[in-house]
């Protein structure tokens, strides 16, 4: 199941930022961090504010016993800049975030009785966001260096986690979040 939903958002995040793409007023990558997910960031925006982004993280653990661990998220965002011609811009969005881990949990029965196992979770994540995206360095006339901060309100989904190991099973919530990022912007 979780790989069909991947390959729809993969097509979906294609078309969306394509579409976009056609009357790009400016794109940015960078970096991400919020509570639908985070990684390596992808932004396109139109000249009216309509822009949408791709945010995704993966990581591959070998080990020596043969058996490989992994963690993925992928997160997609759709973005409405109130005034995207600005230094300082502010913008209301809606994003979705999947997660996938294949590692060892831990089930725990008593204080120092527990069995480890590797398994495999998924999760997904909603929110509605708001935030502020600010230019601090322009270089030269068409590119700048921006920081962004973010609220968010969502359902949230969690692996549950503390490294090496994660806990018995995932967890979900619903909660206001934050979310801050930096991206070089071009136009």
């Amino acid at each position: 199941m979780l790989r069909a939903l991947e390959n729809r958002g993969l097509v979906l995040s294609c078309l969306v930022l394509g579409s976009v793409g056609i009357g790009l007023a400016e794109q940015s990558v960078g970096l991400q961090a919020d509570m639908l997910g985070r990684g390596i960031a992808y932004r396109t925006l139109s000249a009216s504010g309509l822009g949408g982004e791709f945010i995704g993280y993966g990581r591959l653990d070998l080990t020596s016993g043969g058996s490989a661990t992994y963690r993925m998220g992928l997160e997609l965002r759709f973005l409405k800049f109130i005034n995207p011609a600005n230094k300082l811009r502010i913008y209301l969005g809606a994003g979705a975030g999947l997660w996938a881990n294949q590692g060892w949990y831990e089930t725990w029965e008593y204080y120092d009785d527990f069995t480890q196992e590797l398994r495999n979770y998924q999760g997904v994540s909603l929110a509605f966001l708001g935030g502020a995206d600010w230019k601090v360095l322009s270089i030269g006339d068409e590119s700048a260096l921006a920081i962004s901060f973010e609220l968010q309100a969502g359902y949230y989904s969690r692996p549950g986690t503390y490294y090496p190991y994660y806990w018995d099973t995932p967890y979900a919530y619903v909660s206001p979040g934050v979310g801050a990022g930096i991206r070089y912007v071009w136009e």
